[in-house]
């Protein structure tokens, strides 16, 4: 499956509330399920928690679930830097500075290097 597809419903609104309730769901009932496989007795037995099935799912979902608020957290950084009008300007420029460049320096090896003064007014407008 295409990458930036997946990418975009991990971020989605609709991903997020299923990662949340179900997450909420799963959490539940392995805490129930955890509770009920060390009590014996009436008592609940600490020392018998390892041995339990539950204990490692709720280890494992811990885990997932942070992975996943750590990838959210991570995406959210980046759209924030977009926020920042110089941001944006310095990233477009890395973006777009080496294609003229590149198109520029083509121009004047066939011979229209007439156009330079252009491609440095253009240069100078993109920088304002």
């Amino acid at each position: 499956m295409n990458r930036k597809l997946i990418e975009n419903f991990l971020i989605s609104p609709l991903a997020r509330t299923i990662a949340f309730v179900s997450s909420s769901i799963i959490a539940a009932i392995l805490a129930g399920t955890f509770v009920t496989e060390i009590t014996v007795n009436g008592t609940i037995q600490w020392s018998q928690f390892y041995k339990t099935l539950s204990f490692y799912g709720l280890a494992l979902q811990s885990i997932l679930v942070y992975g996943y608020q750590r990838f959210l957290f991570s995406y959210e950084r980046k759209v924030e830097k977009f926020a920042d009008a110089v941001y944006c300007k310095a990233y477009v420029m890395s973006k777009c500075l080496p294609e003229m460049a590149d198109k520029y320096i083509q121009m004047i090896r066939n011979g229209q290097g007439g156009d330079l003064k252009r491609a440095m007014d253009e240069l100078r407008r993109s920088l304002q």
